[in-house]
């Protein structure tokens, strides 16, 4: 994404929005990958879990995580919605 904005394909901001959503995904589904055999269901989830994706986050709580999460997504799709025309 960096080497795609730099060369001018992507806006700088464009670029940004989608470099955080990355780098606020990748942990979070590297855990629930050794965390899990299946999908998180919040409600089920452990408490101990949920501190270990709100620090890897880096958000204060996992009731922040998942706004923090839900407006890098909700960026994501705008971003992909409006360059793919759709």
């Amino acid at each position: 994404l960096e080497k795609i904005a730099a060369a001018g394909l992507l806006a700088t901001d464009d670029a940004a929005a989608l470099l955080a959503a990355a780098r606020l995904e990748q942990p979070l589904t590297q855990i629930l990958r050794i965390a899990l055999d299946e999908n998180l269901d919040r409600a089920q989830a452990s408490q101990g879990l949920k501190a270990l994706l709100a620090r890897a986050g880096g958000t204060r709580d996992f009731a922040t995580l998942e706004q923090e999460l839900s407006a890098r997504q909700a960026d994501v799709r705008l971003i992909f919605a409006r360059l793919m025309g759709g």
